[in-house]
C-alpha cells in the first residue's frame, strides 16, 4: 500500500518535529550537567580544564562516528534493498552491527578497567 503525497509529506513533517524535539531536549540536558558540574564543590578550574580538553577530544570523535560510517552504511544497505538483494542487505547490516558492537564494548572496557579515578 502505497501512500499518498499528503500523508507521506505529514509523516515526514512529524520525523522532523520529532528530531526537534528530542535535540532540545539533550542541549537542555547537556546544560544541567554542565551547569552542575561546573558548580560542584571540589571540582574547580583544574577540573574544568581537563574537563574542556576531553569535551573537545570526545566532540571530534563524535563528529567522525555520527556522519560518515553510518551514512555510507545505511547508502549501501539502501542501495541492496532498491535492487532486492534483501538478504545481502541484511547480512551487511548484522555483519555492521557485530563489529560495531565489539568495537564499542571493546572501548567501554579499556576505559572502565584502565581509566583513573580521581575522588
Amino acid at each position: 500500500m502505497k501512500l499518498g503525497k499528503r500523508a507521506k509529506k505529514e509523516s515526514i513533517i512529524i520525523g522532523i518535529i520529532a528530531i526537534t524535539f528530542s535535540q532540545i531536549i539533550v542541549k537542555i540536558l547537556g546544560l544541567v550537567y554542565k551547569m552542575y558540574l561546573t558548580n560542584h564543590e571540589g571540582f574547580g578550574d583544574e577540573g574544568n580544564a581537563i574537563y574542556g580538553s576531553g569535551f573537545q577530544i570526545y566532540a571530534l570523535l563524535l563528529t567522525i562516528s555520527s556522519t560518515g560510517v553510518p551514512n555510507a552504511i545505511a547508502k549501501i544497505i539502501s542501495a541492496k534493498l532498491a535492487t532486492g538483494q534483501n538478504r545481502e542487505a541484511h547480512r551487511i547490516f548484522k555483519i555492521c552491527f557485530i563489529m560495531f558492537s565489539i568495537i564499542g564494548i571493546s572501548g567501554s572496557m579499556l576505559l572502565f578497567f584502565r581509566g583513573k579515578i580521581y575522588i
